[in-house]
């Protein structure tokens, strides 16, 4: 009864002393046997209402330290104030020199707090919108690294270096399926553009004339190149449609 009677008292003190109880939930600590059986409540209320303690719960963005990867110096200094104010505690800045991945956002967050990384692309996204960055997707990376970082090549973008990088073919590899001559001379004819690596798979299909492109982390802009360099070999001989793995 003692404990029914602490436990719900606890869930009235919270919201009376204006603590979030998803950030900061009630937590049954493990008995020791050493110590006495009446029941300790520790009450950090006062630490909690001043921002000395961190939320341990929740999708609070208070919870998760964010770093900002970019390489234009004023966009860096709007997104760290926009996250920031946010409620994101800590926001680190770098340099970013990596172009293969474009905007992104990684993290263990990504796969564990959806809710946190949709507030994370929300702002992003209206940072792009606001430098008319209309035409560049936002990639989620899940990792194991706990801090979210968020890669945002507003510079490159802005130069074109960032639509060459992400369309190199040479990021790439390249899976070839059907007749196995028409397979064959698809392959060479594409290798020239330059794919890391190209697999051709000879297997029976029920018309040649007819097939599909299926890409999953290619760019659009490259699935087009593909379907034109067939097109301009064999022409209305060969349709391609383009789906997303």
């Amino acid at each position: 009864m003692r404990d029914r009677w602490s436990h719900r008292t606890l869930r009235q003190v919270r919201p009376e002393a204006g603590i979030d109880p998803r950030a900061f939930p009630v937590q049954r600590l493990p008995v020791d046997d050493d110590e006495p059986n009446d029941p300790v409540v520790h009450l950090p209320l006062r630490a909690i209402s001043t921002d000395l303690v961190t939320p341990y719960a929740g999708s609070s963005p208070a919870r998760f330290p964010l770093r900002v990867r970019t390489d234009d110096r004023p966009s860096g200094l709007d997104l760290t104030r926009a996250f920031t104010a946010a409620g994101f505690p800590s926001v680190a800045k770098r340099h970013n020199e990596d172009l293969s991945k474009g905007f992104a956002i990684s993290g263990r967050a990504v796969g564990d707090e959806p809710a946190v990384c949709e507030v994370v692309r929300e702002i992003l996204e209206r940072a792009m919108l606001a430098r008319g960055v209309f035409d560049s997707p936002i990639t989620f990376i899940e990792n194991d690294e706990p801090t979210i970082e968020i890669l945002a090549p507003f510079g490159a973008h802005r130069s074109g270096r960032l639509k060459a990088e992400t369309n190199n073919p040479k990021r790439f590899s390249l899976e070839i399926r059907g007749d196995e001559r028409l397979a064959r001379d698809i392959g060479e004819r594409l290798g020239r553009m330059g794919f890391d690596r190209i697999e051709v798979e000879a297997t029976e299909v029920e018309d040649s004339r007819a097939g599909y492109v299926e890409y999953g982390g290619a760019p659009r802009d490259l699935i087009d190149r593909i379907r034109t360099a067939i097109e301009a070999e064999w022409g209305e001989s060969l349709r391609l449609m383009a789906r997303k793995a």
